[in-house]
């Protein structure tokens, strides 16, 4: 019955992206809520087979929808040197699919990797279309991503809640979880820009919360509560947390305990520290040395030990440009380790390792590990200067988010591996309003040509400004549509482009 009702929500919401009569809105939003649809796991983690649902989500419906906008935004971001550096890191993993023995998870990760392009590009083409409002997208899917996790987890017998009972859409827990995490801090940017109002922000931010405690992610309740201490800073106006922050805190006691009685209820399990989400409290009564004792921190680290004794006793070309894409898979098949039962042929290839930095040192070697380090550096760079440079507080919030998921996501999970789930769709979600931003400040210098015949530019990002463009009783006034941002991006008397 799972699987049916699955499957009819899937092709349903499929359907609605690909339409060509429904709005663009409705199908991102429609976009947004397939991505919580998880393809049957013989086509998400066997080695030896496709899913044509997760191929779906990954390559063709984000394909789709950029052609439905006509790939209007690729002469404006051709030029960043993120993206640059992000298809060359793609070029040579497509190269290192030639020695691999995995073929076919490698060209999964290739999926993948160019579906994160293609979200980036979608993304950032809605942030600019002041038609879309892409907040309010994005808070109504985490609305109904919320019910469709209360649905499957209470009302369908929680299938993909695994064996602890974890509160989870239609898809694996832990990418449920982290989604959870970084749409906490979005939903903190749209407040302190603007574009959400504090109360439905507060009472979604809550219940983010909730949900992600009855999901029991422990890296999603360490972000979020690292993002709560952000949140506090009094950076340009005064801390958002202090609107919130009492109410956050007992509804996390409070669903604690509850989770705690509901999802394990045996009397010596009924306390509120026995909660996998809450042993993160080892940190504050124990110290840093409790990281071992957490949940599965153990067991990564001795993946990770593995795989640097590896790389170790390879010969000069194989650390120089590594054992080939998706060969990680050597430490199930070899028996080097031991993780969820997996062997050769169920082992997921591209989600072993639980660092992306070292699973690019053993699958790509000193090359491909400098090449992602490469991308991601610049990232952090391009979002610390979009932070400074900027005079509204939310592209603070972003910035700090986008240095959130490089440095604990990326370091402790299987990023690369994941823009066919909802985790992927977050991930880039601060990244596109970063290019967006950056665009929009090229224009204004540039003089883009507004709606209208306006003589005055874009403004740039600032605590009035929402991503997504200006509220609609300004938009007239001062929101350049990208269609007409593309126009001036593309005049001849104009210097207008990505540089």
């Amino acid at each position: 019955m799972d699987s049916l009702g699955s499957e009819v929500l899937f092709f349903v919401f499929a359907a609605v992206v690909v339409l060509p009569f429904i709005p663009l809105s409705w199908s991102l939003l429609a976009y947004l809520l397939c991505l919580h649809i998880a393809p049957p796991s013989a086509g998400y983690e066997s080695a030896l087979s496709f899913g044509l649902r997760n191929a779906a989500a990954a390559v063709l419906l984000p394909t789709i929808l950029l052609a439905r906008t006509r790939f209007r935004v690729l002469p404006l971001v051709a030029s960043n040197p993120v993206l640059r550096l992000w298809i060359v890191f793609l070029a040579y993993v497509a190269i290192a699919v030639l020695w691999t023995p995995y073929r076919i998870p490698a060209f999964k990760q290739l999926g993948y990797l160019y579906g994160y392009i293609a979200l980036l590009l979608l993304f950032t083409d809605a942030y600019l279309d002041p038609k879309l409002n892409l907040p309010r997208i994005i808070a109504a899917s985490i609305v109904i991503a919320l019910s469709l996790a209360v649905l499957q987890t209470f009302v369908m017998g929680n299938v993909y809640g695994g064996h602890a009972g974890r509160l989870s859409s239609f898809g694996p827990p832990q990418a449920f979880g982290l989604y959870l995490a970084i749409s906490f801090g979005l939903l903190g940017a749209f407040v302190r820009g603007g574009s959400l109002r504090v109360r439905h922000g507060v009472a979604l931010m809550t219940a983010v919360v909730a949900a992600l405690v009855l999901n029991g992610s422990r890296q999603g309740m360490i972000a979020v509560i690292l993002t709560v201490v952000f949140l506090m800073l009094p950076i340009r106006r005064r801390p958002l947390a202090a609107i919130f922050l009492p109410v956050i805190l007992v509804n996390m006691l409070l669903v604690g305990m509850a989770a705690s009685r509901y999802m394990r209820p045996s009397a010596e399990s009924a306390t509120l520290g026995s909660h996998r989400a809450l042993e993160v409290s080892q940190f504050f009564t124990e110290g840093l040395g409790a990281v071992q004792n957490i949940g599965t921190s153990r067991a990564r680290f001795e993946i990770y030990e593995t795989v640097l004794d590896l790389v170790g006793e390879k010969g000069p070309l194989a650390i120089a440009f590594g054992s080939g894409t998706s060969s990680a898979a050597d430490l199930i098949v070899n028996g080097w380790i031991r993780y969820r039962d997996a062997d050769r042929y169920t082992v997921d290839s591209n989600r072993v390792v639980h660092n992306e930095i070292l699973r690019a040192l053993y699958e790509w070697g000193i090359l491909g590990a400098s090449l992602l380090s490469a991308a991601l550096l610049a990232l952090l760079v391009a979002s610390a200067r979009f932070a400074v440079g900027s005079a509204g507080a939310e592209a603070w919030v972003l910035a700090f988010l986008i240095s959130l998921i490089v440095g604990v996501f990326f370091l402790l999970g299987n990023i690369l591996a994941a823009s066919s789930t909802p985790l992927g769709a977050a991930v880039v979600l601060p990244v596109a309003a970063l290019f967006s931003t950056s665009i929009r400040e090229r224009l204004r210098r540039d003089r883009a040509v507004l709606p209208g015949g306006g003589r005055r530019p874009p403004r740039p990002l600032s605590s009035t400004t929402p991503l997504s463009g200006d509220s609609p009783s300004r938009r007239s006034a001062t929101g350049a549509s990208l269609t007409e941002s593309l126009s001036a991006a593309n005049a001849p008397q104009s210097n207008a482009g990505v540089r």
